[in-house]
């Protein structure tokens, strides 16, 4: 919600709301809650589809530990200093996964330890991570979304994020990466909000939830308050559909860029909006403006935001009528259509089930056009590609349905890009079994990214998350690839495979 209000009123910083788009997100909250046909969200099982992952033939030599110690590790110490003598007084036995040598051999043994290797292997019964501001944790990012994927019983606390110029293991983080990370934090957190699991601020209050769930044999999700716990409830349910349109149709009549609309505007917008018709009259006794009065009246975003939703309480006219006129009225009333092909391409997509959705690394690569699009046309693959020009924030939760229709989701991580947001959204798709294919590059020593040469420990830091990533899609049954064309070819494969069996 908060990044959807800053994006549609285009502020900096993005911690914090305004009373108007508070308004409209407690009205859109509050029908959805009301609404009779309001279904949970799936379940783990639910969610799974038809094609099971292998197995693998490995024994477990690890004994049953209660709690995996997951998260931060060298410099931290907070697993030392705090989680450790605090399980121990609870009694809780744990397993700790530091090593002063990291290798990637050592992954299939922590995921004996975890229980996620591809044989049911008794492991943790509960997977507490700590992020702090110290490192950069992307192989634990890429985990936490791969366990939520699967249902996992999931504590997570965050103490902290790298800001500019922190220092991580001597080194000042570039601007370009702190962006990167902000940006894999951000979809992290989201998916696992919308799982319905708490995130935590402090280790001890999280450890005490813990031993809560152990001992008494709830689950993560019936944690509340007053455990200190901030669970989102009916977190399957999404609001800012109606802030963003009331934004685009603002901006939409704000042709000279103010900042601010006059009366006749608010009544126009108003019409965009709902089809409905609103006097300059109304407006003016809804604001307690004498109808005598002469000089003009302005309104901001937050104050038509204001109106709309007071007009909307009046007449009890709801939030989720603004969809039918979304494309008929907003789009035809202001032209936007002439102006705006590469939109009008994407929301077409949505209104037919496309064969491939094609995720992965954007920014300035090219593999999409260059190598995945002729070959899908070639083979007669419909596809839906995310990657635009210039993109919005109304394009979310366009791409979100795009992703959950899509027969098949081809991934792309080149080696010339972090690929951080993209590696957390794709082990969380891992862990839920979807079809997946997946092109994974390593980041080469020397590569520059966005004008910043990547360093050594950089390059070891991102190169383990993308040893996480290949371990859980080769437990799960997923190929593989090092070469983008062999993965489009497997894609297309895959397509037709699953048109055949169904």
């Amino acid at each position: 919600m908060i990044l959807c209000a800053s994006e549609c009123s285009n502020r900096e910083p993005r911690d914090h709301i305004l009373f108007g788009e508070f308004c409209i997100f407690v009205t859109e909250l509050r029908e959805k809650y009301e609404r009779e046909s309001l279904s949970p969200p799936l379940t783990t099982d639910q969610m799974k589809n038809k094609h099971r992952f292998l197995k693998r033939q490995t024994s477990s030599v690890m004994s049953r530990f209660e709690v995996f110690l997951g998260g931060s590790c060298v410099p931290s110490t907070w697993r030392q200093d705090i989680a450790i003598p605090l399980l121990k007084q609870y009694g809780l036995t744990y397993f700790d996964p530091v090593h002063e040598i990291w290798g990637p051999e050592l992954v299939e043994v922590e995921n004996q330890a975890k229980k996620v290797s591809c044989q049911d292997l008794k492991g943790a019964d509960l997977l507490l991570f700590v992020f702090d501001d110290v490192t950069r944790g992307i192989a634990a990012m890429v985990e936490v979304a791969y366990l939520v994927g699967q249902g996992r019983p999931v504590i997570l606390v965050v103490m902290g994020l790298p800001l500019p110029g922190v220092i991580i293991n001597g080194q000042t983080l570039h601007d370009s990466e702190v962006e990167d990370l902000e940006r894999g934090h951000a979809v992290l957190f989201d998916l696992v909000e919308r799982q319905g699991i708490p995130v935590f601020d402090d280790i001890p209050t999280a450890v005490h939830c813990a031993a809560k769930v152990l001992r008494m044999g709830i689950s993560v999700q019936d944690l509340s308050k007053r455990d200190g716990a901030q669970c989102v409830k009916n977190a399957h349910i999404s609001v800012g559909e109606s802030l963003i349109l009331i934004k685009e149709a603002f901006d939409g009549v704000n042709t000279k860029k103010t900042g601010n609309i006059d009366m006749n505007d608010v009544c126009l917008t108003y019409k965009a909006l709902t089809g409905k018709d609103l006097t300059v009259a109304e407006v003016k006794d809804i604001c307690n403006v004498s109808s005598s009065r002469k000089e003009e009246l302005t309104f901001n975003f937050q104050e038509l935001c204001c109106i709309v939703d007071e007009f909307k309480a009046k007449t009890h006219y709801s939030m989720g009528d603004f969809f039918s006129f979304i494309f008929n009225g907003l789009y035809t009333l202001f032209g936007w259509m002439q102006y705006r092909k590469a939109e009008q391409v994407i929301m077409e997509d949505l209104t037919i089930r496309r064969d491939v959705f094609l995720g992965g690394s954007c920014a300035n690569t090219t593999w999409r056009e260059q190598i995945a699009i002729p070959l899908l046309r070639k083979h007669g693959i419909t596809y839906f590609n995310p990657h635009l020009p210039v993109w919005n924030l109304r394009y979310l939760p366009l791409e979100n349905e795009a992703k959950a229709n899509c027969t098949v989701f081809l991934a792309v991580i080149t080696g010339e890009t972090r690929g951080l947001a993209s590696m957390i959204e794709i082990a969380f798709f891992i862990g839920q079994d979807r079809d997946l294919v997946l092109s994974l590059e390593d980041i080469q020593d020397g590569t520059v990214i966005n004008g910043h040469k990547v360093t050594n420990q950089e390059l070891q830091d991102y190169s383990r998350g993308r040893v996480y990533l290949a371990d859980a899609a080769n437990c799960h049954g997923i190929p593989v690839f090092t070469e983008i064309t062999e993965a489009v070819e497997c894609a297309i494969k895959k397509v037709h495979k699953l048109s055949v069996d169904s």
